[in-house]
């Protein structure tokens, strides 16, 4: 009896960390151009075939919304939330958006995105950076395939699976051994 509560228990974690994150449709890799300003990566995010741009922070649980500056945008399934822990003791009003469509580039797509959408005005970052920025991705972005940041050419190459990740990784051997471990290999500025 235990034994198949823990498989429905395993099952379910399973399926609902399945959900909620990026995959790459229909090829073995996608390559998806980046601004660099100020040393932050910038990335063109389409969510419910609204146009946006995103901060791409390894750092950052949810992908969050903060400003639509003009955009136009349909979220389905909202509900009114509270944010605590975002820079003061406070908590502020803001929104959570379930099973919306968020893509970057053509094949790199999360049916299932939650989105958080921050209210308060005090988070729009734009006017920093000179630039447009209506939200922050992270996890959900890096979570299940191994990724190339190339900063020099400004691009970023996501791959299907960790044996097409390995290959590329032998073509920059001063790096392999440093990395052998990790999902993630940021190249540097300059050549």
């Amino acid at each position: 009896m235990k034994l198949k509560y823990l498989f429905v228990l395993l099952f379910f974690s399973i399926f609902t960390d399945a959900q909620n994150s990026f995959e790459l449709e229909d090829t073995e890799k996608t390559v998806i151009p980046f601004k660099l300003i100020a040393n932050l990566i910038f990335v063109p995010v389409n969510i419910n075939g609204a146009d946006l741009t995103f901060m791409l922070d390894t750092g950052v649980a949810e992908t969050s919304i903060f400003s639509l500056e003009n955009q136009e945008l349909t979220l389905p399934n909202v509900e009114k939330i509270k944010f605590s822990g975002l820079g003061g003791t406070a908590s502020i009003d803001g929104f959570r958006s379930d099973n919306n469509v968020a893509r970057i580039g053509k094949n790199f797509i999360n049916r299932s995105a939650t989105l958080y959408i921050i209210t308060e005005q005090d988070f729009n970052i734009s006017s920093h950076v000179g630039i447009p920025v209506n939200g922050i991705i992270g996890y959900h972005f890096f979570k299940n395939h191994p990724i190339v940041i190339d900063y020099y050419n400004r691009k970023i190459t996501v791959y299907h699976h960790e044996d097409i990740f390995r290959k590329k990784l032998k073509g920059l051997k001063r790096l392999t051994s440093q990395l052998k471990k990790t999902n993630l290999i940021c190249l540097p500025m300059w050549k």
